[in-house]
């Protein structure tokens, strides 16, 4: 009985430490990022801000305007529509000597 106890002693020791340094490194990441944040921040004018916005979206609008004119140019070169082949009527050999046994116990078929 006693090398039960140990043994779930064991494991609880263990997951106490796992879990221990998952919190110690979560709060580690956290005051990193916190730190970094404050240390990043400065200030941009609201023009330059504005500007940047402003050609984001016209390149975004350039970028929309290639891609439906690219489109638009590969459907007209590709054509009209094709059907696709039937299927083939070809069968594996396996499937050809089940076939002409069973030709064979019930004769030609007329």
């Amino acid at each position: 009985m006693s090398n039960i106890v140990l043994v779930l002693q064991i494991t609880l020791f263990g997951m106490f430490l796992i879990f221990a340094a998952m919190v110690l490194l979560w709060t580690l990441l956290s005051m990193m990022v916190f730190v970094l944040a404050r240390v990043q921040k400065n200030p941009i004018d609201e023009d330059e801000l504005s500007n940047e916005e402003d050609n984001a979206e016209l390149m975004r609008k350039q970028a929309v305007a290639v891609a439906v004119s690219a489109a638009l140019h590969q459907r007209v070169l590709a054509g009209p529509g094709r059907f696709p082949l039937p299927p083939t009527a070809f069968v594996s050999a396996w499937q050809a000597v089940l076939r002409s046994h069973i030709l064979n116990k019930r004769g030609a078929v007329r």
